[in-house]
């Protein structure tokens, strides 16, 4: 039992070793699609400073 508590475990491990820099790479690059996104459709969609208008 202790063996596949600790595969899974190395299997989390991994997991979160590739999903965290995978997915802040992704954020910081798409970064120019929702800025032109908010400009297009008037909307605040990144750098959010403030409840939305529609609250």
């Amino acid at each position: 039992m202790a063996r596949g508590f600790r595969q899974r475990l190395r299997y989390a491990l991994v997991g979160g070793a590739i999903a965290v820099p995978l997915a802040a790479t992704l954020t910081i690059l798409t970064q120019p699609l929702w800025r032109r996104i908010e400009t297009a459709f008037g909307i605040e969609s990144s750098a959010h400073s403030a409840p939305a208008s529609g609250c």
